[in-house]
C-alpha cells in the first residue's frame, strides 16, 4: 500500500468518530439556552472550511511548488485551533 492510500484509509476509519466527538465536545462548551445559535455557527464554519481548506492547500502547493507541501497550510490552522481550544476552561459554569 502506498503512503497516500494508507493515509486515506486511516482518515476514512477515523473521520466519523472525530466528527461525532467534536460535536459532543462543542455541545459541552456552549450555553444550553443558546445551543441553536452556536450550532448554527458551527455549521456555517464547517461550510467555510469546505471552501477555504482546499483553497489554502492549493495556494500553499502553488507557492511551494508541490502538492505534497500543501498540507503545511492546513497544519497551521490545526495548530491555531489547538491553541485557541486550550484557552477555554473545560469545566465552566453554564
Amino acid at each position: 500500500m502506498r503512503p497516500p492510500q494508507g493515509f486515506a484509509l486511516g482518515k476514512t476509519l477515523a473521520q466519523g468518530g472525530i466528527q461525532s466527538l467534536s460535536r459532543s465536545y462543542f455541545g459541552r462548551l456552549i450555553p444550553k439556552n443558546e445551543s441553536n445559535e452556536y450550532f448554527g455557527f458551527f455549521d456555517i464554519f464547517g461550510k467555510f472550511a469546505d471552501f477555504f481548506g482546499p483553497m489554502i492547500m492549493s495556494f500553499c502547493a502553488l507557492v511551494l511548488g508541490s502538492s505534497t507541501y500543501g498540507i503545511l497550510g492546513l497544519l497551521l490552522l490545526f495548530v491555531v485551533g489547538y491553541v485557541l481550544l486550550r484557552k477555554i476552561p473545560e469545566n465552566q459554569e453554564k
